[in-house]
């Protein structure tokens, strides 16, 4: 698979963007602010009805006074955004390459003629035997999960029983029996 041509973007050219894209984000609230004060200076429809104008010029020095602090969080939120976008769609790419480049299961290569790859073999063992499990029992977790959470559960009723055991000499210990 060939790699498309983007018409010359590069590292560059995204940074511009991005960038762009983070100071178009802090004017758009300096002019938010700004188009109030203009509408409101133009005596725009509904100005004097009840508290609008007070709450117009309370809402337009507000954004005036926290634009940074909007603008910021604004452009964190964005780049965040555009972050998981990216690795979402890179995660699809790689998924689409590797299935169109290896598509077999199993891909063992060593440079070292003498190497016997049996910790490998041991893998693919492992992983076999994982799902013939998973068909077998029904169980939906991997083996390694099955069994890591029965040790788990053999693990905390041993210290239950270690701290019961301790508790109850503590106990025989301090009554003088």
């Amino acid at each position: 698979m060939v790699c498309p041509d983007y018409g010359g973007w590069n590292g560059g050219t995204v940074l511009g963007f991005l960038i762009g894209l983070v100071l178009t984000i802090y004017l758009f609230y300096t002019g938010l602010a700004s188009s109030i004060v203009c509408y409101i200076r133009g005596e725009g429809e509904g100005i004097y009805k009840g508290q609008n104008l007070f709450l117009l010029r309370q809402l337009s020095s507000k954004i005036k006074t926290m634009r940074f602090t909007m603008g910021t969080i604004t452009a964190l939120f964005m780049l965040a955004f555009l972050g998981c976008t990216v690795a979402m769609m890179f995660g699809d790419y790689q998924d689409k390459v590797l299935e169109e480049k290896f598509p077999f299961d199993v891909h063992v290569y060593s440079g070292n003629v003498e190497d016997d790859f049996r910790e490998e073999l041991a893998g693919i063992i492992a992983l076999f035997i994982s799902r013939k499990f998973i068909f077998y029992t029904g169980v939906e977790t991997g083996v390694f999960q099955y069994f890591g959470i029965s040790f788990l559960l053999f693990f905390g009723v041993y210290v239950l029983y270690f701290l019961t055991t301790y508790v109850q000499f503590r106990q025989n210990v301090e009554s003088g029996d």
